[in-house]
């Protein structure tokens, strides 16, 4: 909603207003993901075991890494050592070998211990000799196409990759052979180099509402609250978006379209990459936006930023049918809140403070980071973030808070 000290008359409009939606609530959501494409290595087949690799690759779907590994021959897990040492030929495995600078990895696949079903992934440290040093299973979605192959996704951190290049190659041993010796029964992919993978951070690129109605809140049963910020991009903003960043809380920002360029556009594309929504809230502030302003409005966030938005904020929260129906039109959902700090009235920060900290279950929390002078907002969100977060609650968008599907770049 709009928050400078614009005109006595338009405050006037935006409570009337905000009495009108007081009747209309509606769920919103969204959708999912895209993926970096990689070309898979190939070898040919130079060992007699089963265990003789043909196709390995890693690839990076957004925020997930992709692991696949496929052999000649039918193998089982039940065999397979999941945390061999890289000079180790005294047993099976069936793993990729990553490196980092001077850091080793593997992640091998085994089946789980202690008897029980299934199978799971084992990532493993090794040292300058090549021995594992520490070990951990991770969760993944591991699944097995077929009796020659394997299949992890997990998003990046899982396998403890992080945005950076790294060499990798699949390693194999197979000794139920008889008489299978190393140079029989052991593989790599490639034999004689290792392949070359970046990862990049992953970020939202859009998202894509199931109901594009109004919404006043999100679920109450989690607690989760979403602290939001109008009429930027503005002085304010950085300041704002330093405190959220240091405190590991996430932020929604609804910005005026006209406001998006410059050195505000390269600010708005960094905080999308550092998880922050960027948000619609018309193209002049006018009230009651039409479809075009809303279009280009859009238009210039995605310009700026690489992300589609999903989510409008009505200036002054005044909405009718037709702004909600110009919304829907370009694929958003109209967002305004429960909780009203009135920060643009500068009633003090102690006084912002204590409607933020007010804040429960699925709150949406109405601040601003332009429109005015914003110190005492500034000043006063740490202590609405610590309030919060002591109370268990955690800080997310807007889109986190009603539970959308979100479609993660890079491609």
């Amino acid at each position: 909603m709009p928050i400078d000290q614009r005109t006595d008359s338009k405050a006037g409009v935006r409570y009337l207003v905000a009495i009108l939606t007081l009747t209309l609530a509606v769920g919103l959501g969204l959708a999912v993901a895209h993926s970096a494409p990689a070309k898979p290595v190939t070898d040919a087949n130079d060992v007699s075991g089963p265990l003789d690799i043909t196709r390995a690759e890693i690839t990076q779907s957004g925020k997930d890494a992709i692991i696949e590994v496929r052999t000649s021959g039918e193998w089982g897990t039940a065999e397979l050592d999941g945390s061999p040492d890289s000079l180790d030929v005294g047993t099976s495995f069936v793993c990729v070998e990553v490196k980092q600078g001077g850091d080793t990895s593997r992640i091998c696949i085994r089946h789980k211990l202690d008897g029980a079903e299934g199978n799971e992934m084992v990532v493993s440290k090794l040292n300058d000799a090549g021995l594992v040093v520490s070990k951990r299973k991770v969760e993944t979605k591991l699944t097995r196409p077929n009796t020659r192959s394997f299949i992890a996704k997990a998003p990046l951190g899982t396998f403890d990759f992080t945005s950076g290049k790294y060499n990798w190659r699949a390693a194999t041993s197979y000794l139920g052979l008889p008489d299978c010796d190393p140079a029989a029964c052991t593989d790599l992919a490639p034999d004689d180099r290792w392949l070359k993978r970046e990862f990049v951070e992953p970020y939202v690129q859009a998202c894509k509402p199931r109901n594009k109605g109004l919404v006043l809140n999100g679920p109450r049963k989690r607690k989760r609250v979403a602290l939001t910020f109008d009429d930027g991009p503005a002085p304010a903003t950085s300041s704002i978006v330093k405190i959220l960043n240091s405190r590991n809380a996430k932020g929604t920002f609804f910005v005026i379209g006209e406001q998006v360029g410059g050195s505000g556009a390269k600010l708005l594309k960094k905080m999308s990459r550092q998880g922050h929504e960027i948000a619609n809230h018309s193209l002049h502030h006018e009230i009651y936006p039409g479809y075009s302003s809303l279009k280009s409005t859009n238009r210039a966030i995605q310009r700026a930023t690489g992300f589609k938005p999903c989510s409008f904020r009505p200036p002054y929260g005044a909405v009718n049918s037709g702004v909600i129906s110009a919304a829907r039109s370009n694929g958003m959902t109209t967002v305004n809140w429960d909780r009203d700090t009135m920060d643009w009235t500068t009633p003090g920060s102690g006084s912002i403070a204590s409607v933020g900290s007010s804040a429960g279950s699925g709150s949406i929390v109405l601040m601003h980071d332009g429109g005015g002078t914003r110190t005492q907002t500034v000043a006063a969100l740490p202590s609405i973030i610590s309030s919060l977060k002591s109370r268990g609650y955690k800080l997310v968008t807007v889109s986190q808070l009603l539970g959308n599907k979100l479609v993660w770049g890079p491609r």
